[in-house]
C-alpha cells in the first residue's frame, strides 16, 4: 500500500507522524511539501521531513499533479487543508478522476461566527477580504524573498473560489472523507450541507501529544532550559500570524503585545512567555516590541508547545487552535480580544473573555489568584470534548484505521 501526504507547513507534518506511525511498516509513505511561497520556506519544511525521516519528491514534479499520481499509484492521499490553494484543488481533482480516496485531516479550529459572515454578508465580507489579500501582498513584497509568480497565481486562485455564489469553507473542497477533531466541527460541516457519511469524529493527533505530556507531570526541564525558577507562575501567550494574513496591522500588534506584558508585570512572581506561530512569524518582529522593557518577556518559537503548555499556569490568545489544546491539558485560557477579531472562544466555552485594555489586570489577578471556578470549568470540559472529542491518547490510532480501510476498499474496487 502507498499513501501520500500533503503538507505546506512544519505543524502539519507534526501532526501527521503520529498517524503514519500507526500505519504498517511495508505501507511506502510519500511527503509532498507543496509550499512554494519561496525558498526558504521550502527548504526548511524539506529539513524538517528529512529529520523525520520521510521520502520525498522533486517539488518541480507539482508542476503536473496527473502525471506525479499516474506515475505513484497512491492508494490514499490525505491532506491537512482543501481550499486553501490551486495544488489542493488539482490533488482532489485528479484522485477523483483515478478513484483514489482523499482523505482531509484538518490542523486548525474553524469559526462558525466566521463562516456564518461569509454566508449572510458576503458583499461586505468579501471586500474586506480582498482588503486581506492586498495586505499580505504588499507586506509579503517589502519582506521580499517570495516567488512574485506564485503570489499572483495565489490570489488569483482566491479571488476565483471566493468570488462563488456558494462560500467555499474548508472542509468543502472534495475530499472522500474528513476526520474532525469533535463532534462540533460535525454538525457544522453538516449545517452546510456535507453529507454526514463522510465525515468521522476521531479527534487529532495533536491531542494525543498533550495527553502524553499531560499524563508524565515533569515540567522542570523546559523550566530550566527557559531559566524560570520553581517558584514563579508562567503566563503562555499564543500568537497567531495576524499582521501576515492582514487582520491585523504591526502597530495593532504592537499595542495588543505590549498591553500584555505591562499587565503580566505588576504580577508578583510571574514571567511572561510569548510562543509566537511556528508558520509565519518571526522572533525578531516581537523583540523589536518589547527592547526598551525593564522586564523581558521570554520569546520563542521552536519550544514543544505540549511541553510549553504542560509548564504553564495560564494561556492567553485571541484565536489561535492553541488555546484548544492549553484547554485540553485542563490550563485556563484567556482570550484578549483587543480589536473585536472573531474567536473560537468564548465565556460560554469557559474561556475568560477581556475585551477592554483596562480589564487585562484585574481579569489576570483574578485568575491567577484564584483560578475558575466550577462553573467555568465544567464549560470548560464541555468544549474541549465538543471541539476535541475524547482525550485518550488514541486520535492517531483511529485515523490510521479509517486511512487502512479506505486504502483497502480502492484496492479491493
Amino acid at each position: 500500500m502507498k499513501a501520500i501526504f500533503l503538507v505546506d507547513n512544519i505543524p502539519a507534518i507534526e501532526m501527521f507522524i503520529p498517524i503514519i506511525r500507526k500505519l504498517p511498516v511495508t505501507w511506502d509513505i510519500l511527503a509532498v511539501n507543496y509550499y512554494v511561497w519561496n525558498k526558504k520556506g521550502q527548504e526548511e519544511i524539506e529539513q524538517f521531513l528529512k529529520k523525520m525521516s520521510l521520502k520525498t519528491i522533486d517539488v518541480d514534479r507539482l508542476h503536473d499533479i496527473e502525471k506525479l499520481l499516474l506515475q505513484e499509484k497512491p492508494n490514499i492521499v490525505v491532506l491537512s487543508r482543501d481550499t486553501t490553494s490551486s495544488a489542493e484543488e488539482d490533488f482532489v481533482k485528479y484522485c477523483r478522476s483515478m478513484h483514489i480516496p482523499t482523505l482531509l485531516v484538518p490542523h486548525g479550529v474553524w469559526s462558525p461566527e466566521e463562516r456564518k459572515i461569509w454566508a449572510v454578508g458576503r458583499a461586505s465580507a468579501w471586500i474586506k477580504h480582498v482588503h486581506e489579500l492586498e495586505l499580505q501582498g504588499i507586506r509579503l513584497i517589502k519582506t521580499g524573498g517570495f516567488s512574485c509568480r506564485y503570489l499572483i497565481s495565489s490570489g488569483l486562485f482566491y479571488l476565483r473560489r471566493d468570488l462563488k455564489p456558494k462560500p467555499t469553507f474548508d472542509g468543502h473542497g472534495g475530499c472522500s472523507k474528513i476526520a474532525v477533531f469533535g463532534n462540533a466541527i460535525k454538525e457544522l460541516l453538516i449545517s452546510e450541507g456535507v453529507n454526514p457519511s463522510s465525515i468521522n469524529v476521531t479527534g487529532n493527533p495533536k491531542f494525543d501529544i498533550l495527553y502524553s505530556v499531560k499524563a508524565s507531570g515533569n515540567n522542570s526541564k523546559l523550566r530550566q532550559t527557559l531559566g524560570i525558577s520553581n517558584d514563579e507562575k508562567v503566563i503562555v501567550l499564543l500568537t497567531d500570524y495576524l499582521v501576515e494574513i492582514g487582520l491585523w496591522t504591526v502597530k495593532q500588534r504592537e499595542q495588543f503585545i505590549m498591553a500584555i506584558v505591562e499587565a503580566v508585570n505588576k504580577l508578583p512572581m510571574c514571567k511572561l512567555v510569548i510562543k509566537i506561530h511556528p508558520l509565519s512569524e518571526n522572533e525578531e518582529d516581537y523583540l523589536k516590541i518589547v527592547k526598551n522593557d525593564s522586564i523581558q518577556p521570554i520569546i520563542c518559537r521552536n519550544v514543544s508547545l505540549p511541553e510549553l503548555l504542560n509548564t504553564c499556569n495560564l494561556a492567553i490568545t485571541v484565536m489561535s487552535t492553541a488555546g484548544l489544546e492549553a484547554m485540553a491539558m485542563g490550563k485556563i485560557l484567556m482570550v484578549v480580544n483587543l480589536f473585536n477579531n472573531l474567536s473560537p472562544f468564548n465565556e460560554n466555552g469557559g474561556a475568560v473573555v477581556v475585551r477592554k485594555k483596562e480589564g487585562l489586570l484585574p481579569a489576570l489577578k483574578v485568575v491567577v489568584c484564584e483560578g475558575l471556578d466550577n462553573v467555568m470549568k465544567e464549560k470548560a470540559d464541555k468544549y474541549v470534548y465538543q471541539q476535541a472529542y475524547i482525550q485518550d491518547g488514541k486520535a492517531a490510532s483511529r485515523i490510521a484505521n479509517l486511512i487502512m480501510e479506505m486504502a483497502k476498499n480502492q484496492k479491493s474496487a
